[in-house]
């Protein structure tokens, strides 16, 4: 496509809106101070869920605390949360969760790669951040 071709398409988008063609670029532009804004807020909450996972991971599986052992005595062994369920309903419980939350966080590092991808091309140019909005309106 040439620039007239692109000019042609913003002509359009600002026929139809009933605006000016300027006014709909300038928007575009600030849209992508948004659009930082929204993907930062998303990333936090990605690393939050990520660290979440990784405190529930530690504290389930390999925290060791002392507790009193039925089998020794009543003598203090050290023991994980999850080997005192052994494998029985709660056992299953936190492995379902633990894989649950696992899945989840990978999804989360996937997005959190595609929502910093969109920041650095929104930060570096938005100004062809617009005109790729503009061709996806297309």
């Amino acid at each position: 496509m040439t620039s007239t071709d692109i000019n042609s398409i913003i002509d359009n988008l600002a026929e139809k809106l009933g605006v000016a063609t300027q006014e709909v670029y300038d928007a575009l532009l600030r849209q992508a101070e948004v659009v930082v804004w929204k993907n930062t807020i998303l990333i936090l909450l990605c690393l939050a869920v990520i660290a979440l996972t990784l405190v529930f991971i530690w504290k389930v599986f390999f925290q060791e605390k002392p507790r009193k052992s039925k089998y020794r005595g009543g003598e203090l062994v050290d023991s994980t949360l999850f080997d005192r369920y052994d494998c029985d309903e709660e056992g299953m419980f936190l492995i379902c969760a633990a894989i649950i939350l696992i899945v989840v966080s990978v999804v989360c590092i996937i997005a959190i790669s595609v929502l910093a991808m969109s920041i650095v091309n929104c930060l570096a140019n938005p100004q062809w951040w617009a005109i790729s909005k503009i061709f996806s309106m297309i």
